[in-house]
């Protein structure tokens, strides 16, 4: 459905009166919940038996994310801008076209009106069974012997409905709900379709919805359950480890090894790992150094010299480790130790300083990274005018030009049709250096500047080359929150090294130490925990919509 216009029938079907409109969205709801595609656990019944329920059930998890979203758009657009469609004949006008009257949805009206904690669980359990059947239908000892269902989108953009529009909801699945049991599929889902450009959209999903529960603190502390599951991905194995391990190494594997369109998600997938980092208790070995590992390459020259914003994603990443070092250091000695193994990198950051032949180094770099944002910027103004003038050439540019050439023509324009031709003319002189010119100039060279050939134009496509200074740096540097872990280095940094044999032993040996250890009094006071979180905004209604539709 276009944006901007509304629709007669989902003008009707949400208008309708309370008892018809409850009816029809409880029996929706409960059709999704009753299915059930395993059934009695027979091998291969699927195979055997045919199923219709399933399209039904399909077909009400499509009409109530329909119905669901119909009308939010409206929230950040202006009232004046919305088009109705043409009613049906006989059909009354529609509350919304009314001057003044607020559109009301009686289907959101209803989701946030449900508060009976029966009801949640039932609901929450459905979600839950929906998300992880493809993920139990290929875990089983017999090859395709359970019925894979492949509408797991269309429950993720349920569950969103859900989380967003009822806070009881939420509410009651962080208290009394395993969020884990959600959590888990998410992720699969994201890690799998990290790289296919039909699975973006899933992808956004995840990410919008990961990025609204880590602004609530329960669900970051019921990351801390031990991860009990099967990992049915190439993602790296760990051994005794929690959710939120899984949780890191997913997003982690999203930045470094996902999809470019993925890019302008970055500081969200970062906004995640920092909103959960004061609650993680313990991390594993592999999620340690997997982030240590993420933080080098983010103070790369190449990297982090490039654009003008890259250094952004430093603070998110030393927040992090702030976070651990304040609130969790006598859980997270994998992570202390991993920080010591890497202090040369903090050094180096704090004492990076921009020279020539700095500068030489990424000159290729630098003139790459510019070309695509220009090329990115100049699409779409090139491609509008080509649209625009493309009509210019068959219709009224022509014969405008001929008749100022040959003024004592026996044709019949006179009047308005002479005012249209005068007004024209004045946006075409604009982009051209000279109108006596071009009046005195030969056809050949009128469909020149008529189809956008002329060269003056290229005068407008200059690029602004960014280059990184020192004043730059100084800028963004003097206020990155490093000072409590280059504290925490210096302080021991000079014990650890006395430690230091060259054997094998050394590791454990180091980690051992940390766990006697305490920073009481050494660090500086510890910062408040900030928690950024998920507002809706006009760009992601826009979005929602287009992911509907």
């Amino acid at each position: 459905m276009p944006i901007g216009f509304s629709d007669t029938f989902l003008n009707y079907i949400t208008q309708l009166p309370d008892q018809q409109s409850r009816r029809i969205f409880y029996s929706v709801l409960n059709t999704f919940c009753a299915y059930d595609p395993v059934g009695w656990g027979m091998p291969y019944n699927h195979m055997v038996f045919a199923d219709p329920d399933e399209d039904v059930m399909t077909c009400s998890i499509q009409f109530c994310n329909i119905v669901l979203e119909y009308g939010q758009l409206r929230k950040g657009i202006p009232k004046s801008k919305i088009k109705a469609t043409k009613p049906a004949p006989g059909a009354k006008e529609s509350i919304d076209a009314k001057e003044g009257a607020p559109y009301v949805n009686k289907f959101s009206k209803m989701l946030t009106e449900i508060e009976d904690a029966k009801d949640f669980t039932l609901l929450y359990k459905a979600l839950s069974a929906k998300l992880n059947n493809p993920i139990d239908a290929n875990d089983t000892y017999f090859p395709s012997s359970t019925k894979q269902l492949s509408c797991h989108q269309e429950v993720l953009m349920l569950l969103w409905h859900f989380l967003q529009s009822n806070t009881k909801f939420l509410n009651h699945v962080l208290h009394k709900e395993d969020i884990n049991t959600i959590l888990y599929p998410l992720l699969h889902y994201m890690y799998e379709g990290r790289n296919d450009q039909a699975q973006m959209g899933l992808n956004h999903l995840g990410i919008f919805t990961l990025l609204y529960l880590s602004g609530e603190r329960l669900f970051s502390v019921a990351l801390n359950k031990p991860f009990n599951k099967v990992i049915l991905t190439d993602l790296p194995r760990f051994a005794n480890g929690t959710f939120a391990d899984y949780l890191l190494l997913v997003l982690l594997k999203l930045l470094v090894d996902g999809h470019e369109s993925l890019e302008g998600l970055w500081e969200c997938i970062m906004t995640i790992m920092a909103n959960v980092s004061p609650y993680v208790k313990s991390m594993t070995m592999v999620t340690s150094a997997k982030l240590l590992k993420l933080f080098e390459s983010l103070i790369r020259p190449k990297f982090l010299l490039v654009k003008e914003k890259n250094h952004r994603f430093l603070f998110f990443i030393i927040e992090m480790f702030n976070n651990i070092l304040q609130y969790q250091y006598e859980g997270n000695n994998n992570l202390i130790y991993c920080l010591i193994r890497h202090r040369e990198s903090f050094q180096n950051l704090d004492k990076l300083v921009i020279d020539d032949a700095l500068l030489e180094s990424l000159a290729s770099v630098l003139e790459k990274a510019n070309n695509t944002n220009s090329k990115k910027k100049g699409k779409t103004v090139i491609k509008s005018k080509k649209k625009v003038k493309k009509p210019k050439e068959t219709g009224d540019a022509t014969p405008a030009k001929k008749e100022e050439k040959k003024p004592t023509t026996s044709d019949k324009k006179s009047g308005k049709e002479e005012e249209t031709d005068e007004k024209a003319t004045p946006v075409k002189d604009d982009t051209k250096p000279d109108t006596k010119n071009i009046e005195e100039a030969k056809p050949e060279k009128e469909s020149k500047v008529a189809s956008g050939e002329k060269k003056p134009r290229k005068k407008r496509r200059k690029k602004k080359v960014w280059e990184p200074t020192n004043a730059w740096l100084n800028q963004w540097r003097s206020s990155l929150p490093s000072a409590a872990i280059l504290k925490f280095i210096s302080v021991v940094e000079p014990e650890v090294n006395a430690m230091v044999t060259g054997s094998a032993s050394d590791e454990v040996a180091i980690i051992s130490y940390l766990k006697k250890t305490t920073l009481v009094g050494l660090l500086p006071v510890p910062h408040p925990i900030l928690i950024r979180r998920y507002k809706p905004n006009l760009a992601t209604l826009l979005w929602f919509h287009s992911y509907m539709w």
